[in-house]
């Protein structure tokens, strides 16, 4: 194998061997100096003990002067001693006693020695003298011997030698040893490496592989999207025309057979809407790509609308409905009220259709005081209907199950409904829970945060109340307790009943003692009495006509006061608002036969066009509309919802008709369908922006049956304004005609005064807002000029609160619709909107003097 430094293998054998070496180096060179301290010591143990018994030994002898035995002592020394090679004896005077030293040595003892004990080294020998002493400690000479060194340092030299030889021998089976487990080592990680290359080419073509599948995924979901949108537009234009065209029809004078197959038509398409926006938002929910549309909402409009949509099917089941609202709740919040509200119908809706003539009751409190700008709403939806058995509780929120799945099941739905709520809520910050309701039916629960826009409590504003003395008559506590609890919020004496033989004994035991009541509401479905009976009881019965009233459902109003004789109704649930407004009036004997719909406003033609804003809809004001469609029925059907006095409709069917028509007409407002022939509605209103055309600055509004959010910025990305989802009712279209093309909303402006006597409020907030659009305008130029899109976001969310709040309708629609470009980044045309705020402000400031002047 090729040396290369980068194997495995070399990396580790190099290192270790380096290592073993130097641990062998340092393990010899410390035995060799340990065996050299051993010689030293050895060397100068056995010279001082020669050198001391040679001194002992010729004590006596150098006393006597006996050289002889002198000799005879050195030989024998020499003799027994093999590393003492030469000795020699002087006497006290110096002089040689005895010698025995080999010539090649005696050059050692050339010096005379010193008489004290004193030892020379030399390479190969050392020379020890020792003093001999006589019994007083006198010197009497001195002894020398010389001891070679060479046999002990070879013996020494051996033992290392040897030493070094068994280190080799220990570091060579080592790294033998080591070179062996190396080599399994380097077997193994070939092994291992090519295990690895083929793990690494599987996990390559399985991430190919799984690239593919999510690109295959991701094109599916794509394609299923788009399948959906189309789905949804397909499905959405038929509907639009056949609620619309059935809303037309509801408009005109109809027999009572012909009304309710008119009214089957607008249930049914209504139900499959409800199917399609289901199916949509499970797909969204299921994508990831749920967003929400975070803006200022009147709470008890959201609430009420559901209450009237819940009631037609209460009445069609007879379920009694109960709503009790914490007046503690703030009027304007913050947030997705399309979200709010299909979460609360859902789980309403749900309740009335699984009740059996029992009752729903929903409770709306706020547990905690609003902090840091947010409210949290807890709802509680109680019914006492069927129940939920206990198997399928814990798969009540899975999408698609149903307590009966079965071909044969009473009640009808996709299974979605739950699950879409659930995801819903606790996306709003909350959560949905169940449990039973004993001794029958469930009560769900869900919270929802919500932002706090003003500090203003939902609750009647305070009025002198005409009626003082009140009879409540109704068999089901819940909703009796509710309705005594409104109704003494504002007045001092309400009394109530739960039968009607009680309540006539007690009109008539109050009207004997001199204190009659001065409004009596009587249950239209009060048990087997029926409220039309205890009413008739009452006429007989009572000297002094007294206004007696049904409290009833929506849908049979018109009945109560035709049919059977009541001078007014209230609807239920009874809500405070309604109560309000009874309580504001004189005696009604007769209304009208459908429910009192909200007041509409016209929209006016814009002040720079010659005509001003009108207090009433007595002034004939003329609003200029273009409408892009090519789908007849869906003219037929916006022609219809437009059709009030003051507005004139031109119609075209493509975008090339469009372009065409706008070089001589200049609409205040053009109605985009987006999906038209040859040139659809996305580039048509590109080239309405691009153009010089006196109508480049007209409001655009698409029209389109797509449902899905990226619509919406498709839209805004090719210039229009505002967008509306197919199918459009007549009020929703109003609304948002009146959103662009209104100046000042008056009925905005006599809310406003309402909340003081003389209306200064909102002569101060409105006066303020136009003392400071000049130089709000200015200050977005420079951040436009600058660049600045978060200040800029930042001050036309401002802008837009304080408009909508005063009415400023196009002022506050026009900042939604920057504040809108700017969250997504859409910057391009951004400079042409100052110009077109410049003219708003000369209309508004234009029409509140007007306002002013007419007594405001």
């Amino acid at each position: 194998m090729k040396f290369s430094f980068s194997n495995l293998r070399y990396q580790i054998l190099i290192p270790f061997s380096a290592l073993l070496i130097m641990l062998a180096g340092v393990m010899v060179w410390r035995i060799w100096s340990e065996q050299l301290r051993f010689l030293e010591a050895e060397i100068e143990s056995k010279g001082d003990a020669v050198a001391r018994a040679l001194a002992k030994g010729t004590h006596s002898l150098i006393l006597l002067g006996d050289a002889d035995a002198l000799e005879e002592k050195l030989k024998e020394v020499l003799e027994f001693e093999a590393d003492v090679t030469a000795a020699v004896i002087y006497g006290v005077d110096g002089k040689v006693l005895a010698l025995s030293v080999p010539n090649h040595v005696a050059g050692l003892f050339a010096n005379r020695p010193k008489f004290k004990n004193y030892t020379d080294d030399f390479r190969d020998y050392q020379l020890r003298y020792r003093t001999v002493l006589d019994y007083l400690d006198e010197p009497l000479g001195i002894v020398g011997i010389l001891i070679d060194k060479k046999r002990l340092a070879t013996v020494t030299h051996n033992t290392v030698k040897n030493l070094a030889i068994s280190t080799m021998a220990i570091l060579a089976l080592v790294g033998f040893v080591f070179t062996f487990f190396i080599s399994r080592i380097r077997m193994l990680g070939e092994t291992l490496e090519s295990r690895v290359e083929d793990r690494t080419r599987e996990l390559t073509e399985n991430q190919k592989e799984l690239s593919l599948a999510r690109d295959a995924a991701m094109r599916s979901s794509e394609l299923k999207s788009q399948f959906l949108a189309n789905m949804s537009h397909e499905i959405r234009t038929p509907i639009n025309g056949v609620i619309g065209i059935n809303a037309l029809l509801l408009e005109r004078e109809l027999d009572e057979k012909t009304r309710e197959l008119a009214n089957t038509v607008d249930r049914s398409a209504q139900a499959l809407l409800g199917v399609i926006n289901d199916i949509l938002d499970f797909s969204k929910i299921e994508a990831g790509k749920l967003e929400f549309d975070l803006l200022e909402f009147k709470f008890k409009e959201v609430l009420s609308g559901v209450l009237d949509l819940l009631s037609m099917e209460a009445y069609r089941k007879n379920v009694e409905l109960i709503c009790r609202i914490d007046r503690r709740i703030p009027s304007l919040l913050m947030g997705d009220s399309g979200r709010v509200r299909q979460v609360l119908l859902n789980i309403a809706s749900n309740a009335v259709k699984f009740s059996k003539g029992e009752s729903v009751d929903i409770q709306v409190s706020m547990p905690d005081q609003p902090q840091s700008g947010i409210v949290r709403l807890k709802f509680e939806i109680r019914d006492t209907g069927v129940g939920i058995p206990k198997k399928f509780q814990e798969r009540l929120f899975s999408a698609f199950d149903q307590a009966d799945g079965s071909i044969t099941r009473e009640f009808g739905g996709t299974g979605l409904g739950l699950a879409i709520s659930k995801s819903l809520a606790e996306k709003m910050g909350g959560e949905l829970s169940f449990r039973e309701n004993e001794p029958k039916g469930s009560i769900f629960e869900f919270q929802l945060n919500l932002g706090n826009v003003e500090l203003r409590p939902m609750e009647p504003s305070h009025f002198e109340s005409i009626y003082q003395r009140i009879l409540l008559v109704d068999d089901h506590a819940g909703a009796l307790e509710w309705a005594e609890t409104v109704f003494r919020e504002s007045i001092q004496v309400v009394l109530s009943a739960k039968s009607g033989g009680k309540a006539v004994k007690m009109a008539m035991e109050q009207e004997e003692g001199g204190e009659p009541f001065d409004l009596i509401l009587i249950d239209m479905h009060l048990g087997e009495e029926q409220g039309r009976f205890v009413k008739a009881s009452l006429r007989e019965g009572l000297e002094a006509f007294v206004p007696i009233g049904a409290m009833c459902f929506i849908a049979e109003a018109s009945v109560c006061i035709d049919k059977h004789g009541f001078d007014f109704t209230l609807n239920k649930p009874v809500k405070r608002e309604e109560v309000e407004s009874l309580l504001r009036s004189k005696i009604v004997v007769s209304l009208p036969k459908k429910p009192i719909e909200k007041k509409e406003i016209t929209p006016h033609k814009p002040v720079e066009e010659g005509a001003a804003q009108t207090e009433n809809d007595s002034e004939e004001v003329h609003l200029r509309v273009l409408l892009v469609e090519d789908n007849e029925t869906n003219q037929i059907v916006t022609q219809g919802q437009l059709n009030f006095p003051g507005v004139h409709v031109e119609m075209v069917s493509s975008g090339k008709e469009a372009l065409e028509l706008l070089k001589s007409y200049n609409p205040h407002i053009i109605l985009m369908d987006c999906q038209l022939p040859v040139l659809d509605g996305y580039e048509t209103s590109r080239r309405i922006r691009k153009s010089g055309l006196n109508a480049r600055d007209a409001v655009i509004v698409a029209l389109t049956a797509h449902a899905m959010k990226e619509e919406r910025i498709k839209c805004i990305k090719a210039g229009m304004d505002d967008h509306l989802s197919k199918p459009i009712t007549k009020a929703i279209l109003r609304d948002k005609v009146k959103e662009w093309t209104l100046d000042l909303d008056m009925d905005r402006i006599k809310e406003l005064n309402s909340y003081d006597e003389d209306g200064s409020m909102s002569r101060s907030l409105m006066e303020g807002l136009l003392g400071s659009l000049p130089f709000l305008i200015e200050k977005m130029k420079k951040q436009i000029e600058k660049k600045d899109w978060d200040a800029l976001e930042e001050e036309t969310h401002s802008l837009r609160g304080t408009a909508k709040n005063l009415g400023c309708c196009r002022i506050g629609s026009l900042a939604a619709s920057i504040e809108l470009r700017l969250q997504h980044k859409l910057t391009g045309e951004i400079g042409n909107f100052c110009d077109r705020f410049q003219s708003l402000e000369g209309q508004l400031r234009l029409r509140w003097e007007k306002y002013k002047q007419n007594g405001g």
